[in-house]
């Protein structure tokens, strides 16, 4: 579906990294990985790596049996009217929850004997230019929104006071 992948090429990359973390032969250190809720609401994810549904209708005929391998039990999970009728809304959660919170929970798992954080990071940003239509088809927790709070990289110098509200300093600034 994405045009992002790794290359296994015996070097940096000895073999597949499933096969790896099923081995075990991976560096065991602390791993911190998560996801946000609401990943595919960012636009260029959105309209950009996929085709997205232009209906309910081509998402119930199209999308939904394609995402889900036809399993009955996974597309109950994502019809639409368990998000108000709203197939673009189910559309993501079934993409969001596929394509990155699923996988990270998976890969979680593989690597339970070490020191693991997994985290689900729910908090649209509120800020002005982090919440324009161009950016994001709705408000949510798009792809990548955690990384200026989980990284403490909002810098005054850079951002000034346009990067958070003020109620949301305390995401940033805490330890």
């Amino acid at each position: 579906v994405f045009p992002f992948n790794f290359i296994v090429d015996g070097v940096e990359i000895p073999a597949h990294p499933l096969q790896l973390l099923l081995s075990g032969a991976f560096n065991r250190v602390p791993t911190l990985l998560g996801a946000t809720h609401d990943e595919f609401v960012l636009r260029v994810l959105y309209e950009e790596y996929v085709h997205p549904p232009n209906s309910t209708e081509d998402y119930l005929t199209r999308i939904l049996p394609i995402v889900t391998y036809n399993q009955s039990e996974i597309e109950a999970l994502y019809n639409p009217s368990l998000f108000n009728g709203n197939y673009s809304k189910a559309f993501v959660a079934l993409m969001s929850q596929g394509a990155f919170i699923c996988a990270a929970r998976r890969m979680a798992g593989y690597m339970a004997e070490q020191p693991t954080y997994l985290y689900t990071y729910n908090h649209a940003p509120e800020s002005f230019w982090l919440s324009l239509p161009s950016l994001i088809m709705w408000p949510g927790a798009y792809h990548s929104a955690e990384l200026l709070n989980l990284f403490q990289t909002a810098s005054p110098l850079l951002y000034g006071d346009q990067m958070f509200l003020p109620h949301e300093l305390n995401l940033v600034t805490s330890t």
